[in-house]
């Protein structure tokens, strides 16, 4: 949005405070049960006073707690890891066992899940029992884009830890409908390193266009995924909550339908906006639940990335989706709202 262009935000933000926000902008009801909180009061003071931090999750017990200052894991069979990030950004040390830190551990603890969800079966990366000596595990933190990586329990410094974000998320808001509502034009990346961005300083990757959105709004560098699998990622998004409660992970689908009927697409278009998605979903939504939450819904896969055309050329998904985007816009008229 145009209230603060070009200024960066470093409070921490999560993937489940997209619901919330775009209703808030849109002017919206807020809705009883979403997990996530509304981005607005930093989008237009991004130094405004922020004490949430960021949650994220991957697989059953498995939590990381992110402020602006520290972060604090706890593990599935009880260990913990405590990290100072404005002395330790690579996170060599682990504090947990500092007595002196008791107080600041105690306090990011209190905002772990007090519930969590019986295990829908074993994710490929968990161990059924505490790991032996020697052995790799990986863990959460492996998982949420940190400035190291583990391996045989031995950090290992990225090249990128010179970023200090950890995700970059893009909400753009075109200018209002007649009705006074915002267009929204949602841009969501898939598995995009989060240093692999002009503004972000990249040395050798150039992204003018995203550089252009970024000048135009506000940047979050502390934004992280609530949980760091795609199809998992993408129904927090949708629904609002956490794993725990849409349980998408290892069950097939068809994602809860009660959660689709409530999700911010077909609260949007409930409330008169024209909803769309297209491109990859990669959430089994059943037949009814996606005439609840869009007008138009076009998938398109991976594999190949490259699409033969009807003249024999090749074109790469990321183009095919930029038309049918283009497409979709110059068809909205100014007297309905739309969320694309």
């Amino acid at each position: 949005p145009a209230m603060n262009k070009g200024t960066r935000c470093t409070r921490p933000a999560e993937l489940l405070s997209i619901y919330p926000t775009l209703i808030d902008l849109c002017g919206l009801p807020k809705r009883e049960g979403l997990e996530g909180a509304s981005l607005a009061p930093l989008l237009m003071n991004p130094n405004a006073e922020w004490q949430r931090p960021a949650l994220t999750t991957h697989g059953k017990n498995n939590h990381a707690v992110r402020t602006d200052h520290y972060r604090y894991i706890r593990y599935y069979e009880g260990s913990e890891e405590l990290y100072d990030l404005r002395k330790d950004p690579n996170e060599w040390t682990n504090l947990a066992a500092n007595k002196e830190l008791a107080p600041v551990k105690e306090e990011l603890a209190s905002w772990l899940p007090k519930v969590n969800a019986v295990q829908q079966g074993v994710a490929r990366h968990e161990n059924k029992s505490p790991p032996k000596k020697g052995h790799t595990v990986v863990r959460p933190r492996d998982l949420l884009n940190s400035g190291a990586t583990r391996s045989n329990d031995n950090l290992q410094p990225r090249s990128d830890s010179m970023s200090p974000f950890r995700a970059l998320l893009l909400c753009l808001l075109l200018p209002a409908s007649s009705l006074g509502q915002p267009n929204i034009l949602f841009l969501f990346a898939d598995d995009q390193r989060n240093h692999t961005l002009g503004c972000a300083g990249h040395p050798v990757v150039k992204t003018p266009h995203l550089d252009r959105l970024a000048a135009q709004g506000v940047r979050f560098e502390n934004a992280f995924v609530t949980t760091s699998t795609c199809w998992a990622s993408r129904a927090c998004l949708f629904t609002g909550c956490y794993e725990r409660r849409h349980l998408y992970r290892s069950s097939p689908g068809p994602l809860n339908p009660d959660l689709c009927a409530t999700s911010y697409f077909a609260l949007l278009k409930a409330s008169g906006y024209r909803t769309a998605h297209l491109g990859k979903e990669h959430v089994a939504i059943g037949k009814e639940s996606a005439v609840a939450m869009w007008d138009i819904r076009r998938k398109l896969g991976r594999n190949p990335y490259f699409k033969k055309q009807a003249d024999g050329s090749l074109r790469h998904t990321t183009q095919i989706l930029g038309d049918w985007g283009v497409d979709f816009l110059k068809e909205q008229s100014n007297g309905q709202p739309f969320c694309l």
